[in-house]
């Protein structure tokens, strides 16, 4: 949070995403109130989205502990800030930037728009509905599915056992592609964590596919959480470069102040294409 904070300005973050798992025990108040603390270190300082990972949820799916440290009266105040879904609740919620262009001074030249689409872990199919009417009322912007459970290692969609709206025995997320993804011709990325590999601790892979406009949505894994110390503070950091027309990926920790290498965490991926 101090690399983030430090760097807002000098790297123009615009918008940091949290793919869940926000506390390790759903029940644990000490847990909330230390991820509340230093979560809250963004508030007027980015925008930032955020959603339940199966760790901050109880076996029913309950969602209060989330909802009493981040809830949606925490964003309403914020022009980025969308809604959430189910009303009065911050499980599921979309936030609206800006990326790209130039900066002049204050200003952003030539910026696009993009639209940040969180779906809490396994989401049901009012969920679903819900999050394909948000994408349909904003077709001018880039939109982004965020997510805590959706790719695996090897790249399937697949998440290794049902729960909640994942209920099919094998590739049980590939509803969210079917369903969502591929119908909704303005998203263009899935992030998501949860899925590591449980011989090496690493957890990153992608891949491609197409959707229903004939446009490339690039899904991506992260999870950094077996490895050491905690997950060592490693993220990912997304540029959006317009002049270069790529999506430049980073993998960085500011507690070792180091890059990864490999090309599962440093890559480039084309500029989002042209909206429909």
């Amino acid at each position: 949070m101090d690399w983030i904070l430090d760097q807002r300005k000098p790297r123009n973050i615009v918008f940091v995403s949290h793919v869940g798992d926000i506390v390790e025990h759903y029940d644990n108040r000490l847990e909330w109130e230390r991820a509340d603390g230093i979560l809250s270190r963004l508030i007027d300082a980015v925008p930032f989205g955020l959603l339940p990972g199966n760790h901050d949820l109880s076996p029913t799916g309950d969602a209060s502990s989330y909802n009493e440290h981040f809830g949606p009266a925490r964003f309403d105040d914020f022009a980025w800030y969308g809604e959430g879904y189910p009303a009065g609740t911050n499980n599921n919620s979309y936030q609206i930037f800006s990326a790209g262009g130039y900066r002049l001074g204050p200003l952003s030249l030539g910026a696009d728009d993009f639209l940040i689409l969180d779906l809490q872990f396994c989401p049901e199919p009012d969920v679903l509905a819900w999050a394909k009417q948000v994408l349909a009322d904003h077709p001018d912007r880039h939109a982004i599915l965020v997510t805590h459970g959706y790719l695996d290692v090897l790249a399937r969609r697949n998440i290794g056992q049902p729960a909640f709206g994942c209920t099919a025995e094998a590739g049980n997320t590939e509803y969210l592609f079917d369903d969502l993804v591929y119908p909704s011709p303005n998203v263009f990325l899935v992030l998501s964590g949860h899925q590591y590999d449980t011989q090496t601790m690493d957890g990153e892979a992608r891949r491609a596919d197409r959707n229903i406009a004939g446009r490339w949505v690039y899904q991506l894994v992260s999870d950094f959480q077996r490895r050491p110390d905690g997950g060592g503070g490693w993220l990912r950091i997304l540029g959006f470069n317009q002049e270069l027309s790529q999506l430049i990926v980073r993998t960085y920790s500011p507690t070792f102040k180091s890059y990864e290498q490999d090309g599962d965490s440093d890559f480039r991926l084309p500029y989002p294409e042209p909206l429909p």
